[in-house]
């Protein structure tokens, strides 16, 4: 009916959506997300497109903060011991459960047009995708890492925190870091 309805309108041939590449490794991924803009990856990978300050000097990769959870309020008080907002200042990138094909190459492209002077790592997915590796987190913690010239702070992620209220110590300690690094280190990368 619809088909025939168009017809009737001579606007056809129908014109459909293109959807976005299939994407089956990192290097196909690289190709194609390398001159993207903000509303292409938005477009073609919104579970992976991160909210914020695009201007933000911070970006906190692996917190989903949506909702009103126990994690969502610990992470504004992360936020507010460094006095920081989340609108702003602060972008957020959010990093999928399952490390697909493609992963890195989204978050590094969001990275290269946000140019943020810190990245903090939240959770040992985040460090594992933004560094690639797949070295335990407790070995990453501690130290400045090097993201495409950026620092990168591991730390803890806020649901782990709640699990483990020890930890939370070692939390600051990376925060205090993070922000050691963005005011004494304009982009220079001391012990990567």
């Amino acid at each position: 009916m619809r088909d025939a309805i168009l017809q009737e309108l001579e606007l056809t041939p129908l014109w459909r959506l293109r959807r976005p590449e299939i994407i089956v490794d990192d290097a196909d991924a690289s190709a194609a997300v390398a001159n993207m803009d903000w509303d292409a990856l938005r477009a073609a990978y919104p579970e992976m497109t991160g909210v914020g300050d695009v201007r933000a000097e911070w970006v906190f990769a692996g917190f989903d903060v949506t909702g009103d959870s126990d994690a969502a309020r610990l992470f504004d008080a992360m936020l507010g011991a460094l006095q920081l907002q989340r609108d702003k200042g602060v972008f957020l990138l959010p990093v999928p459960a399952e490390n697909s094909p493609g992963t890195r190459a989204v978050l590094l492209r969001q990275l290269a047009l946000l140019q943020p002077r810190v990245v903090l790592a939240l959770g040992q997915q985040a460090a594992h995708s933004l560094l690639d590796t797949d070295a335990p987190l407790d070995s990453l913690r501690g130290r400045v890492h090097d993201c495409m010239g950026t620092p990168l702070i591991v730390s803890f992620h806020p649901d782990d925190l709640l699990k483990a209220v020890l930890s939370k110590a070692l939390a600051w300690e990376d925060l205090c870091l993070a922000l050691t690094t963005l005011q004494h280190n304009d982009k220079e990368i001391p012990n990567a």
